[in-house]
């Protein structure tokens, strides 16, 4: 083996040959990562930024579309469903016609009024159509605003079961205190899970709970219940 001393001058210039070396050869490859992945110009970049706000305008202008297209369906068809085919149905407040269409229709035998409103021409003419097909008619005043009074809820679920089927629910629009009436007797008599259930809450029907929303009451309401139904059952199975 042959050991070779270059000594202490000569080992300073290959020290500095090599870093030398090192530094040409970063540079080079800068260099070909700059041709590989040139930066935008400003002017790209500010077509760039175009592009992609024109786009975001563009798909939030579908979903407002689609969304007054829904609410507008919503208003011109009554915002009539089948909660519950043959026992439970819901809709918004009717004019006489269409609703004398839907009662002789599903066979309505009994109808729960949950925006009050007595004294009012609506209602006067609703619980007088009521009274010709000799319905059941209830009436309840809910806020869309503000989680009801438990004696109250309880109440209105009360009648849903044990009235005359099938039943019609209706506030206003149909869409906060009558998704939240709906849900309930889904999850409390129809067997479905709370979280299928709360699907009668949804923008489907008209439901709008975001962006400072106060409907979210009817959200927060039917958490509570489903909150109180469980600790009900966990009770009854504790004292078994």
């Amino acid at each position: 083996m042959t050991v070779t001393d270059f000594g202490a001058g000569r080992r300073d210039d290959a020290l500095g040959d090599a870093l030398q070396a090192i530094s040409h050869g970063t540079a080079a490859a800068a260099g070909r990562a700059a041709q590989l992945f040139p930066p935008y110009a400003a002017g790209e970049r500010r077509e760039a930024l175009r592009r992609l706000a024109v786009a975001a305008a563009s798909a939030l202008a579908v979903i407002v579309g689609t969304s007054l297209a829904n609410l507008v369906a919503l208003h011109a068809t009554g915002n009539i469903n089948a909660v519950a085919a043959g026992r439970l149905y819901r809709s918004a407040t009717l004019p006489p016609a269409r609703l004398n269409s839907l009662i002789v229709t599903e066979r309505i035998r009994t109808i729960v009024n949950l925006r009050g409103g007595e004294g009012s021409d609506w209602y006067e003419a609703e619980r007088a159509l009521a009274a010709q097909h000799r319905l059941d008619f209830v009436s309840f005043h809910l806020s869309a605003t503000s989680v009801p009074d438990e004696r109250l809820l309880d109440g209105i679920v009360f009648v849903l079961k044990n009235a005359p089927k099938p039943i019609l629910i209706h506030c206003k629009s149909g869409s906060d205190r009558t998704g939240l009436l709906a849900a309930i007797y889904e999850y409390a008599f129809e067997g479905e899970s709370a979280g299928a259930a709360a699907g009668q809450l949804s923008f489907d029907y008209g439901h709008f709970p975001w962006l400072g929303s106060r409907t979210i009451a009817m959200d927060e309401a039917f958490a509570a219940y489903v909150a109180r139904h469980r600790a009900g059952d966990a009770a009854a199975v504790d004292g078994k």
